[in-house]
């Protein structure tokens, strides 16, 4: 079972693993990212690009609130983020605050319905009558 990691504590490990190129799972919290990232979604964090984060990028920052994942909105004249699910004109972020970039989100699967289920419910559907 994954415990719970205190929020310095999670951007250093993200920041020390993908400044060395490698790749930071963790599961996301809260809703500023809905609906492309959900709460409790799996989140695989890599390194920045050479030329670092570009506009569309979600990243992982370092704010004085704790650790965010938002999208980059803007690079000029500086780097400014947000959630998706925000208003307003986001936050504006020190480069060195973006400790790597989503490069995959893992939805956990919420419901499963087995295949039998769908072909039972398609045999019925096909084999009604038309009148």
């Amino acid at each position: 079972m994954n415990k719970p990691v205190p929020s310095e504590q999670l951007l250093q490990l993200a920041a020390e693993v993908t400044s060395r190129g490698g790749h930071f799972t963790f599961t996301a919290t809260g809703h500023s990212m809905y609906p492309a990232i959900a709460h409790g979604d799996g989140v695989i964090l890599g390194p920045l690009p050479k030329g670092g984060a570009r506009v569309g990028d979600v990243v992982l920052v370092g704010t004085g609130n704790g650790p965010r994942l938002h999208r980059v909105v803007s690079l000029d004249p500086a780097l400014i983020t947000r959630g998706d699910a925000e208003q307003g004109p986001g936050e504006h972020i020190r480069p060195e605050a973006v400790c790597g970039r989503v490069v995959r989100v893992k939805r956990p699967l919420r419901r499963w319905i087995s295949p039998r289920f769908w072909l039972a419910t398609l045999r019925r559907l096909y084999s009604r009558k038309v009148s």
